[in-house]
């Protein structure tokens, strides 16, 4: 299976005109992470969820990948207005309105009264305000 599973996965990547290559525990994962955000590259990492074997090389090249906001043309910048595109919004007993999603531009600062409703219908009386008290970046608080 793990050999049908490699080869299919090479003939995509192959198909989408990518470089594809294994990636083994003694690999340099910086090299890896640099290869890949210049779009030389596509590493395959081999896990197990059992034995967690690769599973901390998979997390080290997470964490060295540049962050999206710098090389994606649709974030622009703080100085922007605010655009917050929203993927789930879900009611937590003590606290309220949650809402998660990804800030494409603009600055929302923490006790902003912010707008929030349809873009393309621009009657006042379809949106809602929404008071933000905390912010969070992968389940971790920031103040800001």
């Amino acid at each position: 299976v793990r050999k049908n599973t490699n080869q299919t996965l090479s003939k995509i990547l192959n198909g989408a005109k990518k470089t594809s290559e294994f990636v083994k525990p003694e690999d340099d994962i910086a090299n890896f992470a640099n290869l890949f955000c210049s779009g030389v590259l596509c590493p395959i990492f081999s896990i197990s969820n059992v034995t967690e074997e690769g599973i901390p090389q998979l997390k080290l090249f997470l964490s060295l990948l540049k962050s999206r906001v710098y090389t994606n043309p649709l974030f622009k910048t703080v100085k922007d207005p605010v655009e917050y595109l929203i993927d789930d919004i879900f009611s937590v007993t003590g606290v309220g309105v949650v809402v998660s999603g990804t800030m494409l531009s603009g600055e929302v600062s923490l006790n902003q009264l912010s707008l929030e409703g349809v873009d393309n219908v621009r009657e006042a009386s379809l949106y809602q305000a929404y008071l933000t008290r905390q912010h969070n970046v992968k389940e971790a608080a920031i103040n800001q």
